[in-house]
C-alpha cells in the first residue's frame, strides 16, 4: 500500500479517496480471511469501490508512456 501511495498518490496519478477506498477493501479482505468476519453489507461498498479504483487505475495505465514494457521474467 505504501507504495501505491508513493508512486500514484502523491503524484496524483490516483485520487487520494481512491487509495482509501482500495485500502479499506484491504482491510475488509485480511477481516474476512484471518478473523472471519464478513457481511454483505460491507462488501457491498467496497465492490462499488473497487469498480472505481479499476476505472481509475485504466485511465493512468492508459496515460503512461509508450515504450519498453516489462512482463513476467523480466
Amino acid at each position: 500500500m505504501a507504495a501505491l501511495k508513493e508512486l500514484y498518490g502523491k503524484t496524483g496519478r490516483v485520487s487520494e479517496s481512491n487509495l482509501a477506498n482500495f485500502e479499506n477493501a484491504m482491510n475488509l479482505r485480511e477481516e474476512a480471511d484471518y478473523a472471519l468476519t464478513f457481511s454483505a453489507e460491507s462488501a457491498e461498498p467496497a465492490v462499488r469501490d473497487a469498480k472505481g479504483f479499476a476505472q481509475a487505475a485504466r485511465r493512468t495505465l492508459d496515460r503512461r508512456p509508450s515504450g519498453p514494457r516489462r512482463g513476467k521474467g523480466d
